[in-house]
């Protein structure tokens, strides 16, 4: 019986350090090259380079080759305020502004994730919203940030640092390397006024390129990318930064 397994061992400059054993033969594979070792040297080197991480990533080559999503993976995050607040991305007392019909509003973060709005507290940003407008609105689409950005932006941060999701049972090495491309997407998403739930394949070349990754290293976030965008590929479209700001 054919057994062939790849064991994800560590990540050097980008670039996914891989031990490949094919029955009794063993390789190395990394940056495209592909070098044959010992079953001792490779378990040296995993222990070098993940001394905390006794675990293994183990796949079938065939679906590492072929990419797709992974039964791994966690569960997408939902952020609130309490959690944007939590995680330092909104300070207690921050000021949002809300423009509706020509007027200008604005509302207060509290410690506790309410929104307070004229000395009333509400319990959301859509609350405060109705509270300060008197008619029904996505608080998150209309919030927005003293940069002028919408508040939602942050939410996409926090997701991106969480990113492969709550409970994921991947291995440290790959968890780390899809939540850095992940966080580097949604930087690039939003300062180009890009939703960073939508697959845009020219400004993902466009980042990777700015890059002198090696094709492997590229094939590899771009794998990584596609179960970013399982995860979010229906979440509402942002308004790009550059109209965001008003006086």
């Amino acid at each position: 019986m054919e057994d062939t397994s790849e064991r994800i061992i560590g990540c050097i400059d980008g670039s996914l350090l891989h031990v490949v054993t094919d029955n009794d033969e063993v390789s190395l594979h990394f940056d495209g090259r592909v070098a044959r070792i010992s079953l001792a040297a490779a378990k040296l080197l995993a222990n070098t380079l993940n001394p905390d991480d006794t675990r293994r990533a183990k796949v079938p080559m065939r679906h590492s080759r072929r990419g797709g999503g992974s039964s791994r993976m966690g569960a997408p995050v939902n952020p609130s305020v309490l959690d944007l607040v939590d995680k330092g991305y909104l300070t207690p007392g921050e000021i949002l502004s809300l423009h509706h019909l020509g007027n200008k509003h604005s509302g207060v973060v509290r410690a506790d994730g309410q929104i307070e709005v004229d000395g009333v507290a509400n319990a959301t940003l859509s609350a405060a919203a109705a509270f300060t407008t008197g008619v029904t609105l996505n608080g998150w689409q209309v919030w927005r940030l003293d940069d002028g950005s919408l508040i939602d932006s942050l939410r996409w941060h926090v997701r991106a640092d969480e990113f492969p999701g709550e409970g994921h049972q991947l291995a440290a090495t790959s968890a780390n390397e899809k939540r850095m491309i992940a966080k580097r997407w949604v930087q690039h998403a939003l300062e180009k006024g890009l939703d960073p739930s939508v697959q845009n394949d020219s400004q993902i070349n466009l980042m990777l390129g700015a890059k002198n990754y090696a094709a492997s290293t590229i094939n590899n976030y771009k794998l990584h990318l596609n179960d970013w965008f399982k995860f979010y590929s229906k979440k509402p479209l942002l308004e790009q930064r550059s109209n965001s700001k008003q006086d």
